[in-house]
């Protein structure tokens, strides 16, 4: 396995959602390279802090907001997209 590799399976790991091929190979990984063990290492510290973090919840102005664009969403609605033509932004 290589660093990138680590990289890319972090959040599968830390969740406990590696393959069983997956978790010995990561894990071997880990035991010989200082730096994928400091990633995981603050990755593990993120998402402590993180979950930590008070959530405020939306004023009621804001949610008003949304439950209206909710309602008026479409699938079908047209998206802002650039114009590769013109390099202009349409709707």
């Amino acid at each position: 396995m290589r660093c990138v590799d680590v990289v890319e399976l972090v959040t599968e790991y830390a969740e406990g959602r590696l393959s069983p091929g997956e978790r010995p190979r990561f894990q071997l990984h880990l035991g010989g390279c200082g730096g994928c063990r400091a990633y995981v290492r603050q990755m593990r510290a993120t998402v402590r802090a993180l979950g930590r973090i008070e959530r405020p919840a939306p004023s009621g102005e804001i949610e008003g907001e949304l439950v209206r664009r909710f309602r008026r969403w479409s699938p079908a609605a047209p998206s802002v997209a650039d114009d590769r033509e013109t390099n202009r932004r349409v709707r």
